[in-house]
């Protein structure tokens, strides 16, 4: 029931993150400062993505790469199969010591409610290059497709 009731409210949180994307899929992540999303959605079709961050401010960014996943993770027999996920953002401006990100979110095993996990790193430009300079978070989310 739980569960349930997280995939509810999730749907519901995420509602105003869904306008104008088709088949998204919507995660809500464990967690966090800053600029670390507590709610991330994609669509694989029209390349959009967005997210809000820890502060209620909302960025758009797009998806650059999607795969199939295997996952390392196992549970005797179980292996996790589905969807790797690349998304990139432009703050268009500093935020917190960076001004873009980078998202990978990957399915894992689905243990204690949690489906994907999500690793962000910040880069900084310095001059016209772009420098990898901070992890952001590498959390636990609960996430569906509709």
């Amino acid at each position: 029931m739980n569960t349930l009731r997280r995939m509810l409210a999730l749907t519901l949180t995420l509602g105003s993150l869904t306008d104008a994307m088709a088949m998204s899929t919507l995660c809500q992540i464990a967690g966090g400062l800053g600029p670390v999303p507590k709610v991330i959605s994609w669509d694989t079709e029209t390349k959009r993505a967005k997210y809000t961050d820890q502060l209620n401010e909302t960025h758009i960014g797009t998806v650059t790469l999607s795969r199939e996943h295997d996952s390392l993770e196992a549970t005797g027999q179980k292996f996790v199969r589905g969807e790797k996920i690349n998304l990139f953002f432009d703050y268009g401006r500093d935020y917190y010591g960076i001004s873009t990100a980078e998202f990978i979110i990957a399915p894992v095993f689905p243990v204690s409610g949690r489906t994907h996990r999500v690793i962000g790193v910040g880069y900084s430009t310095i001059d016209g290059k772009r420098f990898l300079t901070q992890l952001i978070g590498a959390s636990d989310a609960v996430c569906v497709s509709h």
